[in-house]
């Protein structure tokens, strides 16, 4: 996707933006944060370019990207999360992992390198909590 990802020291609030230009994609991801929730934020953004093509430019706060507000969530924002939760913890490969007899979070959490609260969700939106 000609992507660029830059680390960057956002203030706290700040878990990751995007812009284009020139036909390339840029994602600044707060670099404080942990890996994995590096990675939600990162696929977040993708998810957003990819469902929201128009867009140039776009910011999400902390609490929006990881689930902390939902009346903040727009549609869009909810549709970006969706997005990451299939990139990141595929439907698919979590229910193989279940009916494997794997059903700890924090064990999944693992697997699919994502945030304990994070895979929660994603267990909570797929029926399976």
């Amino acid at each position: 996707m000609n992507i660029t990802i830059i680390p960057y020291p956002f203030p706290n609030d700040i878990s990751g933006v995007f812009f284009k230009k020139d036909g390339k994609l840029f994602i600044g991801v707060n670099e404080s944060d942990s890996e994995y929730r590096q990675r939600f934020t990162i696929a977040h953004e993708i998810g957003h370019c990819i469902l929201h093509p128009t867009e140039l430019l776009h910011y999400d706060r902390q609490e929006i990207v990881h689930f902390r507000a939902k009346n903040l969530a727009t549609p869009a924002e909810v549709e970006a999360n969706y997005f990451a939760a299939e990139l990141l913890m595929p439907e698919e490969r979590i229910l193989i992992c279940v009916n494997n007899g794997i059903r700890s979070i924090s064990e999944l959490a693992n697997r699919f390198k994502v945030s304990e609260e994070a895979m929660e969700y994603r267990l909570i939106n797929l029926g399976l909590l």
